[in-house]
């Protein structure tokens, strides 16, 4: 069985995240081909990227510069796949979600590993422009960005009846 990570990309304290989480995990539950961990940036109070060839120690064991970190590289290194979740902020990602990225190119946890999206807004944009960064961005981190998303415009009316 393989590990599906899902990132929630917003910490926000009245975030959207909130309406759409809940319902693609529980889908993606519903599939037994997969083991579902939520990866909540609440939960994951990553300091802001600053690791230099100092902090980061052996390269093949890096100790980063904050424990934090290493717990962040060591569970993100656990996943198969990833399923980011994502609102669009100023016409891009969140930056507590592009800090998160940066915090794992030492570890190469996410190495030839497929990343999926979903984008979502208040408006008719649905967060097609921060998906357009994060593939540029995970690009980086040597994952593999899936060619197709989903993107929920004016979510907070997709999810009025609790479900799009």
């Amino acid at each position: 069985m393989g590990k599906l990570q899902i990132i929630v990309g917003s910490v926000r304290p009245t975030r959207a995240a909130d309406l759409v989480v809940p319902w693609v995990a529980e889908t993606a539950r519903a599939n037994p081909v997969f083991e579902v961990e939520v990866l909540d940036l609440r939960e994951w109070p990553l300091p802001m990227f600053a690791e230099h060839a100092g902090s980061i120690g052996d390269r093949r064991d890096p100790t980063y510069s904050d424990p934090i970190v290493k717990r962040w590289n060591q569970t993100v290194r656990q996943g198969d796949g990833y399923l980011v979740i994502t609102p669009e902020y100023n016409h891009s990602v969140p930056g507590v979600l592009k800090n998160a990225f940066d915090n794992v190119f030492v570890s190469n946890a996410l190495r030839n590993k497929p990343v999926g999206f979903i984008a979502y807004s208040g408006g008719i944009g649905a967060g097609i422009r921060a998906i357009e960064h994060l593939v540029h961005i995970v690009v980086e981190t040597d994952a593999v960005p899936l060619r197709n998303a989903v993107v929920i415009p004016f979510v907070t009316e997709a999810f009025a009846s609790g479900r799009p």
